[in-house]
């Protein structure tokens, strides 16, 4: 179901529920198995929940998806770029004074050890490409998604849109070559195409264009190798990080993830349209960028008071939930209006 919120945009509601979800696995993920590993507490009597990263996907396929519908329908590049800035940026520089304020006045052992520089650096998001610590671990996704944006924006830039189709099919094999073959400047590649998750942002390309354009046998045959590539992908990532086994549940994640879209390409899913995961979705990204060191922060003073893993959990995840959507609230209007102030400041200067 779309529909049109009262600044104009298109909204495809079931996919606030799948970012509603999203968050929630990423979420819980760091405050069972993510909290006790990087304490090297992890024991049997307790929940683990080591799934996250499949959250982050999640997003990855929901980013593809729609910034294609959106740069389809925008004006410029100029007023992409504008689009993309209001939505990121505002609110993540609010979470990194808030995240770095809170690890400042509620230490936590070997969390916050960074410099005011690190943090200058943070604010502009390109800490990753220079080796700088993130304030919160969780920001490495940032940098994927701003690595997409170039490459989206250029193709539209340079009017390539509607070969799209061209583009995914030479992304994805370059992608599988740099699976199977070592070769010279194959690491400028692997970050220049961000090789790993290539695949996902491609599939939510396809699944925009199966949903709301001809859909054709090139969308699916393009999906069905984007999930065969990630899947090798998925297994060459644990491989290198030493993982003593293939745990089958990673890849049935990928298949439901793939499997979730293609229904919600054809099918309206009332479960998708659940009120509590819409809700989870229209605070998902102040969560993301919040929940994690100041969630850290919250458990190890509860724990304290309450070594109770139900407890502590919960506890903190209302704080946290709380937060993100007081963020929510506080930024959005700003935000939209700082967007449109600069739409409108751009179209003058088109015009002259």
């Amino acid at each position: 179901m779309v529909k049109i919120d009262k600044y104009g945009y298109n909204r495809f509601i079931e996919l606030d529920a799948l970012r509603g979800i999203a968050v929630l696995l990423v979420l819980v993920s760091h405050y069972t198995w993510a909290y006790d590993y990087h304490f090297s507490i992890l024991g049997e009597h307790y929940f683990h929940f080591p799934y996250g990263e499949f959250g982050v996907q999640v997003f990855f396929v929901i980013s593809g998806f729609v910034i294609f519908m959106t740069i389809e329908n925008t004006k410029s590049i100029k007023h992409f770029i504008v689009s993309r800035f209001s939505r990121l940026y505002p609110t993540y520089w609010l979470a990194i004074i808030i995240t770095a304020t809170t690890i400042v006045l509620f230490p936590v052992p070997t969390l916050g050890n960074y410099t005011f520089s690190d943090i200058l650096i943070n604010f502009t998001m390109l800490q990753g490409f220079i080796k700088i610590p993130h304030i919160d671990q969780v920001y490495w996704s940032l940098k994927i998604e701003l690595i997409f944006y170039v490459i989206i924006g250029s193709i539209y830039y340079f009017k390539q849109l509607n070969k799209i189709e061209n583009y995914v099919v030479l992304w994805l094999l370059i992608v599988s070559i740099s699976l199977v073959f070592d070769f010279k400047f194959e690491k400028y590649i692997h970050v220049l195409l961000i090789t790993d998750y290539a695949p996902l942002f491609i599939a939510g390309i396809m699944f925009y264009k199966i949903k709301y354009k001809k859909s054709t046998f090139i969308h699916h045959l393009i999906i069905f190798f984007s999930l065969i590539i990630y899947l090798f992908s998925l297994k060459m990532q644990i491989l290198f990080r030493n993982q003593e086994e293939i745990n089958i549940i990673q890849f049935i994640f990928v298949f439901i993830i793939y499997g979730i879209f293609y229904l919600l390409s054809f099918f309206q899913i009332k479960f998708f349209k659940n009120k509590v995961l819409i809700f989870f979705g229209y605070i998902s990204y102040p969560l993301y960028l919040l929940h994690n060191i100041i969630g850290y922060s919250i458990i190890y003073r509860l724990k304290e008071v309450y070594d109770n893993q139900f407890f502590y959990v919960i506890v903190t995840s209302l704080i946290t939930v709380t937060l993100a959507f007081l963020i929510t609230k506080i930024m959005e209007t700003p935000t939209k209006i700082f967007k449109y102030k600069l739409y409108t400041l751009i179209d003058k200067k088109d015009i002259r």
